[in-house]
């Protein structure tokens, strides 16, 4: 009997055939697929993160900010703050319509040195913007950051020879926190998630319609989004 059994059992085996041509090793193929898919889009999303921290340059303590900004009062001649204009912009409100102040700072800026942008640019993280948005406002910032999206805006009133912005909407490397930034030039180039540098000009804490109801984030004013 035994030696009938184990004659059937044989038979059985050889029947289905190895082990790499049934339907349990083509479902242990497909989940280690997966599983190896899953983990290449984490490691992918980690290098982006780490990328655009690797970006940043020694960011300012608050105290330390604090303290730099005593020492650096806003400049009357300055187009950003001449006629106090910008002290006229109130925080938490929104982001659109554009108002007088916001087209004034966009001519300015379309006429700017980006070179002199880049050189008074303060590298801060997102608490600084709102521990001092009134200090800050008008003043030239730099921060990583991680590209999102952006679409072309025509503005509502010409500022200077300006008359479209891009709207672009961005992430601290953490992807935690957001930003929303209008941009004299296309960074349509860029991918979504992609690590980029953020040198521009702080407008205001804006509100925004976002999916799950109105969202206060930072919104500033720059010429291009860099790599």
């Amino acid at each position: 009997m035994r030696a009938g059994e184990k004659a059937m059992n044989t038979a059985r085996h050889a029947a289905r055939g190895p082990f790499w041509t049934t339907r349990q090793f083509r479902r242990l193929v497909v989940a280690l697929v997966m599983l190896g898919a899953m983990l290449l889009v984490w490691t992918f999303e980690i290098l982006l993160i780490l990328k655009a921290r690797s970006q940043s340059t020694k960011v300012l303590k608050l105290e330390d900010l604090k303290a730099l900004l005593a020492r650096q009062p806003v400049d009357s001649s300055d187009p950003r703050f001449s006629g106090g204009t910008l002290e006229m912009v109130q925080d938490a409100t929104l982001i659109e319509p554009p108002d007088e102040a916001y087209a004034l700072l966009v001519e300015h800026l379309s006429r700017a040195d980006p070179g002199k942008l880049a050189k008074e640019a303060l590298p801060l993280d997102y608490r600084a913007l709102f521990h001092f948005p009134g200090e800050l406002r008008g003043r030239a910032v730099r921060f990583p950051a991680v590209f999102l999206q952006a679409v072309p805006l025509n503005l509502e009133r010409r500022a200077g020879a300006v008359d479209l912005v891009f709207r672009t909407y961005l992430a601290d490397p953490a992807v935690e926190q957001g930003y929303v930034i209008d941009f004299l030039e296309s960074p349509l180039s860029h991918d979504q998630r992609d690590a980029v540098t953020v040198e521009a000009v702080f407008y205001k804490i804006g509100t925004y319609e976002g999916r799950n109801g109105p969202v206060q984030a930072p919104f500033l004013v720059g010429r291009r989004l860099k790599n």
